[in-house]
């Protein structure tokens, strides 16, 4: 997702801006999957989610992106559903199904070519059109991705 800042287009994290349960709808409205990074408050969220082809596949693929802040509210809710030990860890849930299902699970830091081969994978498991993963080394265009942001 992109902002405007005094004029200029400037790259933002790509997750979800709204409340939890509004993104766990969203994912079920549209039938996609959300894909839920938690991590630890003393630490940022790795820069490959900000990777414009991060940016781009998050943007084009079913999936609603969301990060949570272990020691949160959400965070704590999130995780006695969904159990997590190590940090961060990213989890990719079938929303269609009941109850909600990890299609796949992953841990630690990931490279930006490590999210988009996970996202397609997790895509091609619940039955849809998977995006390509992009090939980071010829990756040249940025996406206006301003268009994809979401209504908090």
């Amino acid at each position: 997702y992109q902002r405007r800042v005094r004029g200029q287009r400037v790259a933002i994290m790509p997750f979800f801006d709204g409340s939890v349960s509004d993104a766990i709808a969203t994912a079920m409205q549209r039938k996609h999957l959300l894909l839920v990074h938690v991590h630890q408050a003393s630490t940022q969220v790795a820069p490959a989610w900000s990777d414009p082809s991060v940016q781009h596949t998050l943007s084009s693929a079913p999936v609603i992106p969301l990060s949570l802040e272990a020691g949160t509210e959400s965070g704590v809710q999130f995780m006695s559903i969904f159990p997590v030990f190590v940090f961060p860890t990213t989890y990719l849930i079938d929303t269609t199904s009941t109850p909600p299902t990890p299609v796949l699970i992953e841990t630690g830091d990931m490279t930006p070519q490590a999210i988009l081969d996970a996202i397609a994978t997790a895509v091609s498991k619940i039955g849809q059109e998977a995006p390509q993963p992009a090939n980071l080394s010829n990756e040249t265009a940025t996406a206006d991705l301003s268009s994809q942001a979401a209504d908090p």
